[in-house]
């Protein structure tokens, strides 16, 4: 079959279809999907009913993979993979008010993945094991667009600040300053500037992830906060976002070095919702 690159009617991505997701992927194909990825910063494989195996052989392609800093949500199959689930492996939902459910809950406030790493990921790719019927879209944030459309008083800021990005962060958010009394992981903090130059292609994002920063550099936590929301505010608007409504085995490939992503509501209760994601670590350090 043709490789068929279809561009999506949206601030970003592409749909792919005409091959399947595998390590030993044809050659050319693997070619033109890269270079879809730096055109598109996300990509749209419909109908892949593929094997962990095989989602970690073709991840692996674009890099190494990292291991999530949550062992409970590692998959027992392939420790490289991710399962933002809310299903055990044995297929039972989590209670709500179980630890392994709150700390999902953190994936439905934007962010940009492996942020707290000193180099953090190239990209995620996530398969649609099961969805919901209703609810648990995600969202996907072109950030080179927000960027460049910021207006002046907040492009000339993010352009000569840095941010903290902390993983403890997201935990805080999650469970609260009182109920926060997890292992501390004083590796996964670093600063990193609001803006970054693609490494490929050398165009501007901007650099920000609401769930992991703490606060910008130089400024308080309580100086920062409204200034954050601003920024978060200005790029979520409609014009910067593709909304993904997920069929099952959907897969999704995204350029964390220039989009941000959050998951919708549902009834986490009552409906099942399995993603399997296997994340490439990066290529090189944040920079201006």
């Amino acid at each position: 079959m043709p490789l068929e690159i279809t561009p999506l009617n949206a601030p970003l991505g592409a749909s792919v279809r005409g091959t399947r997701l595998k390590g030993d992927i044809n050659p050319n194909h693997f070619q033109i999907i890269q270079q879809a990825l730096l055109d598109h910063h996300l990509l749209l494989f419909p109908d892949q009913d593929i094997t962990e195996a095989e989602q970690v052989g073709f991840s692996g392609l674009f890099g190494k993979l990292e291991i999530h800093p949550s062992k409970e949500h590692r998959s027992s199959v392939q420790q490289e993979i991710y399962r933002v689930s809310n299903v055990n492996e044995d297929g039972q939902i989590f209670p709500v008010d179980s630890y392994k459910a709150k700390y999902l809950t953190g994936t439905r406030i934007w962010h940009t993945d492996s942020s707290f790493r000193a180099i953090p990921s190239l990209g995620s790719l996530l398969r649609a094991a099961e969805v919901p019927p209703e609810g648990g879209e995600t969202y996907f944030c072109n950030l080179h667009t927000a960027y460049e459309a910021l207006p002046r008083h907040l492009k000339t800021l993010v352009d000569t600040h840095c941010a903290v990005h902390s993983y403890d962060y997201i935990q805080t958010l999650v469970f609260g300053e009182k109920e926060h009394s997890l292992e501390q992981h004083e590796d996964l903090v670093q600063e990193h500037p609001m803006t970054r130059s693609h490494p490929v292609t050398g165009r501007t994002a901007l650099y920000v992830s609401p769930h992991t920063i703490s606060e910008i550099v130089g400024l308080s936590a309580e100086e920062s906060r409204p200034i954050l929301e601003e920024i978060y505010e200005f790029a979520t608007q409609s014009q910067f976002v593709y909304e993904h409504r997920w069929t099952q085995n959907d897969v999704i490939m995204w350029d964390n070095r220039c989009t941000m992503h959050s998951v919708g509501s549902y009834d986490s209760a009552r409906y099942r919702r399995v993603m399997l994601r296997a994340t490439v670590s990066g290529d090189s350090p944040v920079h201006r």
